[in-house]
């Protein structure tokens, strides 16, 4: 099985994947947590690159990028996890690319999914959990903390890239379980396990 987490930068994603990793763990089901970009030595220094905000990297460049970490995490972790059965929980993966490049970026769409598609030998999570935020509360989060190349975009960027997670999520709608990430942590990370009872993907 294999569970991606999307949503603008904090929206406490990261935390939600880490809960859901640890549920897993203590529940004694195999699970593997990752990241995007990064999880493999290759997709790691991608990560870097991408990240720091001293470097100047076209949006094209940018894409191909996070298309070639993606790559790298897929043959290297993913397909090996999934074939022994080892549930694959996933911070960001092929949403965030449309939402953030796509939509954010203005890069065609319909180019972006179809690179998805060759980076990830076509492979799409069972579920995704979208956490839904306002990006103006995502900047209130976010404002002691020191931002990255990506999380330094000005506000008209996230709003952007916030509608984009919107629409893909309406276009996705049996994939996407979309949740308030205005609520406490604990009560996300209920509702998370709940819908994958529900779904029947855990028992």
């Amino acid at each position: 099985m294999f569970i991606t987490f999307e949503g603008i930068d904090g929206s406490g994603k990261t935390t939600q994947a880490k809960m859901l990793f640890d549920y897993f763990c203590r529940n004694n089901i195999k699970a593997k947590m990752i990241r995007e970009p990064g999880g493999t030595v290759i997709s790691e220094k991608i990560r870097g690159i991408l990240l720091d905000k001293s470097n100047s990297i076209s949006d094209i460049a940018e894409l191909l990028l996070f298309q070639a970490s993606r790559a790298e995490l897929i043959n290297q972790i993913v397909i090996p996890a999934l074939k022994e059965n080892t549930i694959v929980i996933s911070d960001r993966f092929i949403d965030s690319t449309v939402a953030y490049q796509g939509y954010g970026k203005n890069i065609d769409v319909d180019i972006i999914k179809k690179l998805n598609k060759i980076a990830t030998n076509n492979i799409q999570p069972d579920c995704t959990f979208y956490l839904k935020i306002d990006h103006l509360e995502s900047l209130k989060r976010k404002k002691t903390e020191q931002l990255d190349r990506f999380e330094s975009n000005p506000t008209s960027f996230m709003h952007k890239v916030s509608q984009g997670f919107d629409i893909i999520a309406v276009a996705e709608k049996e994939r996407f379980i979309i949740i308030d990430a205005t609520i406490t942590e604990e009560e996300i990370h209920n509702l998370i396990i709940n819908e994958l009872s529900e779904r029947r993907l855990i028992r």
